[in-house]
């Protein structure tokens, strides 16, 4: 269909159908969006302590300031923008039900968990591929939970890794 309206519809219901149709897929999907971000904060923190164990301060200065500062400006401009959440668009029935009706873009849990993951690549490797691993979950369940659209993720995941080069790499 060229509606874009039926478009969106057709792609959400198409991903969220098997999870909604599948109490094992569904458990597994709320496993992911609930429980990921605690996870998330288990590594993180562990991350820390190893960089205060092995005085690394340099390196927890950064890890702390930089998902710091690009969470708070996010969080401003996703205010600025408020851009609607896609339940607020369009007709669907997303699989977890939220009564925020904006700021949407960018997501902000995607952003969180993006940024962290580039820490971890920065402080111990292994840590940051398993925590990008969670990223990339952590933004699809976000799209599959009917609460962001795909260019919130992309654009969150998207701006952790400009600011991750930038104040980790470069």
């Amino acid at each position: 269909m060229s509606d874009k309206k039926y478009s969106y519809e057709d792609f959400y219901n198409k991903i969220s159908l098997p999870i909604k149709n599948s109490s094992l897929k569904y458990k597994i999907f709320l496993f992911i969006y609930r429980y990921l971000v605690y996870l998330t904060v288990l590594i993180y923190m562990a991350l820390l302590i190893y960089c205060l164990i092995q005085g690394l301060y340099h390196q927890l200065f950064n890890a702390v300031l930089t998902p710091a500062i690009t969470f708070i400006v996010v969080t401003i401009v996703r205010r600025l923008i408020n851009a609607p959440r896609p339940y607020k668009v369009y007709p669907i029935k997303p699989l977890i039900e939220k009564n925020k009706a904006g700021e949407s873009f960018p997501s902000r849990h995607t952003l969180s968990i993006t940024i962290i993951a580039m820490a971890g690549l920065y402080i111990w490797w292994p840590a940051g591929v398993v925590l990008w691993v969670m990223s990339v979950c952590m933004g699809i369940s976000r799209v599959i939970a009917g609460v962001h659209f795909p260019r919130d993720v992309l654009a969150a995941a998207m701006i952790s890794i400009v600011a991750g080069m930038g104040m980790f790499f470069w």
